[in-house]
């Protein structure tokens, strides 16, 4: 019986808190939803089978949306500059309006259909300083408004949206999948790959997560081109 649901992109932060949820529930207990929306970085939906693959996931779903209509992000058009220039609205160019909220929306929907009352969403500090939809009172608001707008309102149980890494770093939450062998080098990161898929190491999220693992003394394990 599915007991969860977590938005899974296949990058460091969604296959650990994936790992943290396996000490606590059996596979067949976990929905993993990912969303393909257009990205630049669709590589990172390859990554997600492969890794729900490896964790023996039955219920991955990767749902196709598009933002085209409304998305100015770079993530959605082609690049204008992969070091993330910052907007004069001070939201970074890879900011895609209301992605957080859309999927967050889709889940729980999908949540209440099938009786599941926990979805977790793998954010970290520093998404939560940069994005809006990623900050502890945008998840907090939600989940109270999801309970209001849907039959969550009249059940003794209630929805929650869990974002346990709201408030790490990103080197805290790979220590922590590190000890859970999460293995790195299958996990998807950049926002601007090759036409093969290999990361650009010039882009932010590239950039972050360098930083991460140089912290922790650590060599970045990437998929290396041949």
């Amino acid at each position: 019986m599915l007991k969860s649901i977590i938005l899974f992109s296949g990058g460091i932060d969604s296959t650990t808190l994936l790992a943290s949820l396996l000490n606590d529930f059996d596979s067949n207990n976990i929905l993993c939803l990912s969303f393909d929306y257009g990205q630049s970085h669709k590589r990172e939906i390859q990554s997600a089978k492969q890794i729900t693959s490896i964790y023996s996931i039955k219920n991955h779903q990767i749902i196709t949306l598009s933002f085209t209509e409304f998305a100015y992000s770079s993530l959605i058009h082609n690049p204008v500059n992969t070091e993330g220039k910052i907007h004069t609205n001070s939201l970074t160019e890879t900011y895609v309006p209301f992605r957080n909220m859309v999927f967050l929306t889709y889940a729980s929907a999908l949540a209440e259909k099938l009786c599941i009352y926990d979805i977790y969403i793998g954010v970290n500090k520093t998404d939560s300083e940069l994005f809006p939809d990623c900050s502890q009172s945008f998840i907090k608001s939600f989940e109270e408004t999801a309970n209001y707008g849907s039959s969550f309102i009249g059940r003794s149980k209630k929805l929650r949206i869990h974002a346990p890494y709201s408030s790490l770093e990103k080197h805290e939450i790979i220590k922590i999948g590190l000890n859970l062998g999460v293995d790195y080098s299958i996990t998807h990161t950049c926002y601007f790959p090759d036409e093969k898929g290999f990361p650009c190491g010039k882009c932010d999220s590239c950039k972050k997560r360098e930083e991460a693992f140089n912290f922790l003394n650590i060599n970045n394990p990437l998929f290396k081109k041949e």
